[in-house]
Formats: structure tokens, C-alpha cells, sequence
């Protein structure tokens, strides 16, 4: 929470934190070589990737906005090709390299999160398709030659040095897998029209990403009305690939049943003791009204 030593000194590039709260920073320097270099936050995965296998990736990101490191010089918004975007990468091997960070498997670029403005903590998502049993994650700006237009000239003295200084934090990293295939079982009462399935409800799982469901006999959409028995195909389809989907509809008579005991014995056996055991039973249900009789009918 207290502002670190600058070297060179009178520099404060700091921003105000949030109590109790804790996150990693990592900054970027679009140097005047024409290329984006950048700090990296990386960790080992609970466990290895597997390929082949589709996963769910999440975080929070607060973009700190733009700043450089010569203070007579203006703050420049300067516009690249192709534009400051974060990346997320993934190894098998700890992630030290500057080359393991320049093919990164996620890109993530909406102008919330790579303006030049402070924007807040908010929750990006993306979902990916593993190529190797990967046990390492690196989350950092995207480094890659880019050429700036005019009128942004390079900071510092004698022009060296670079167009501007960025920064963002993270927090709440997570990597889930996605199921490999997608069944549901649908009950349809005997005398009752129909039942329902709402698929949004199974993918709020993954919050944020764009989902669609794409039904073998030409339905269309995640809510479906069922009033006939027979198993339904359905693909669900994430931005980088689609599982199989079953819905299996069940027809069953669901209508209450109750035993109740020609005789009683009193014997402690805990079977047909008292009269409590009929009220202890089910209640059938004949014509909308409730009948339970006892030994006295």
C-alpha cells in the first residue's frame, strides 16, 4: 500500500489501493524500437492440462491507464498497429523466456481493458482448446513490433527511451475444464402435457462467454418445451468448440401410492404395530381427494 522507491527519485506513479484487498501488477513499455515489452505474472497450475480438452479461463483485470517516466514530457495516447492487448499464456515448462511470451494462446483486447484511461477491477473471460499438458499460466501484456502513428514522439532525452508506460492489475485467476459431453434426464408425467429444459441454467457455469445450442432435428434456442417421450440431440457450441448434448425424455406414472395394512399386530416388530403406520405411509390420491382408512373404516 505504500508508494515503493523510484530510482532516479521524484517520480509517485501510484494509485490508490483498496483495503484488505490484494492483487499482482505487471506493467508495459512500447519502447521506441518499435517493439512492446512487458512484465508477466505466472504461477504453476494445480494440475496439467489435458490436451485436446476445452477450459474455462477467468479473471479480474483493472487497467491502470497510461503514464510515462519523464515527467516534463506529456502523457501521449498513442495509437499502435496492432493495438496494446493482454495475453495469456500457457507452458509446460516455467514460463522465464522473453520467446514463451510472444505466441500467447489468449488474446484478450476489449478497449476497456487496454485504453489509455483507469478503469475499474471487471471479470474477463475466454475458453481455449489445450495443445499440451501445460503446467504453467503467465498473464501479461502482449509483446510484438507495432508501428505508432504520428503525432506521438518518443519520451526522454535526445528521443530514447519510449512512447509510454502502462500498467494493469489482476486478481481471481481461474482455469476450469469443461465437460467433455452434456446428458440430461426429463421426466414426463403420465397425464401432464409437457416438461421444460432451460439450458442457460447449465451454462452460467461460464459466465460471460458467448453459448449457443445447436439442436439435431432443427430446433432452435436454449429453453425447449418436450410433450412427447424420445432422446434429443444438441450440440452446445463455445467460442473455441462445441460437446455433444443429450436430453432424454421419460415417460412415469408419478402418481402417489400408499400401502395401507389389512391388519395390525402389536408385536414391537415396528411393522403394522399402530394405526401410526398408515399415517406414517404415503396418502393416495383418488379424484383429487385425500382417503386414508383405519381399522374401523
Amino acid at each position: 500500500r505504500n508508494c515503493p522507491l523510484i530510482r532516479g527519485g521524484g517520480l509517485e506513479p501510484c494509485w490508490s489501493t483498496y483495503p484488505s484487498e490484494s492483487f499482482v501488477a505487471f506493467g508495459g513499455v512500447a519502447g521506441v524500437d518499435n517493439f512492446f515489452r512487458t512484465e508477466a505474472v505466472g504461477t504453476k497450475l494445480r494440475e496439467p492440462m489435458e490436451p485436446g480438452r476445452m477450459y474455462y479461463f477467468s479473471m479480474e483485470l483493472e487497467n491502470k491507464g497510461l503514464w510515462n517516466d519523464v515527467p516534463r514530457f506529456p502523457v501521449q495516447d498513442c495509437p499502435m498497429t496492432p493495438r496494446k492487448r493482454i495475453g495469456i499464456h500457457f507452458d509446460v515448462d516455467s514460463i522465464l523466456e522473453r520467446e514463451q511470451l510472444l505466441e500467447p494462446e489468449i488474446i484478450l483486447d476489449p478497449p476497456d481493458l487496454v485504453g489509455s484511461e483507469h478503469k475499474a477491477f471487471n471479470t474477463y473471460t475466454a475458453c481455449l482448446i489445450a495443445s499440451e499438458p501445460a503446467e504453467h499460466l503467465a498473464i501479461g501484456w502482449a509483446m510484438d513490433s507495432f508501428t505508432i502513428a504520428p503525432p506521438c514522439k518518443p519520451v526522454g532525452p535526445f528521443g530514447f527511451g519510449s512512447y509510454y508506460l502502462t500498467f494493469a492489475y489482476v486478481d481471481r485467476v481461474q482455469l476450469h475444464p469443461i465437460p467433455d459431453e452434456f446428458q440430461e434426464t426429463l421426466t414426463l408425467c403420465k397425464g401432464q402435457p409437457f416438461t421444460t429444459i432451460d439450458l442457460i441454467e447449465w451454462v452460467r457455469t461460464y459466465p460471460l462467454l458467448s453459448v449457443s445450442f445447436d439442436w439435431k432435428d432443427g430446433y432452435e434456442g436454449a429453453y425447449r418445451v418436450f410433450d412427447q417421450p424420445g432422446i434429443y440431440e444438441v450440440e452446445v457450441i463455445f467460442p473455441c468448440g462445441r460437446i455433444p448434448g443429450e436430453v432424454e425424455v421419460l415417460t412415469q406414472d408419478c402418481r402417489p401410492y400408499i400401502y395401507v395394512p389389512s391388519a395390525f399386530s402389536s408385536n414391537g416388530d415396528d411393522v403394522n404395530d399402530t394405526f401410526q403406520a398408515i399415517l406414517q405411509s404415503p396418502i393416495e390420491v383418488l379424484d383429487n381427494q385425500f382417503r386414508v382408512y383405519d381399522r374401523w373404516g
